[in-house]
């Protein structure tokens, strides 16, 4: 197993998540939803409901780089 800071991680896929909800938002037909605010407020939620480090498998993880 290995330990995550699911918010750093959240963070630093900022723009492909936000990418991802623009999709989503086009996908779904959620007219009036802004991608960023969006993001934010996940980002918010991932906060509240995770702790600061995650467990994670360890196939979750390459530490190889």
């Amino acid at each position: 197993m290995a330990k995550i800071k699911i918010d750093l991680i959240v963070e630093h896929l900022g723009v492909q998540l936000q990418g991802a909800m623009k999709d989503m938002i086009r996908d779904t037909k959620l007219a009036g939803v802004n991608e960023r605010d969006l993001l934010r407020a996940f980002q918010k939620a991932v906060k509240m409901r995770c702790g600061t480090w995650e467990t994670v498998p360890d196939s979750a993880v390459d530490t190889g780089y």
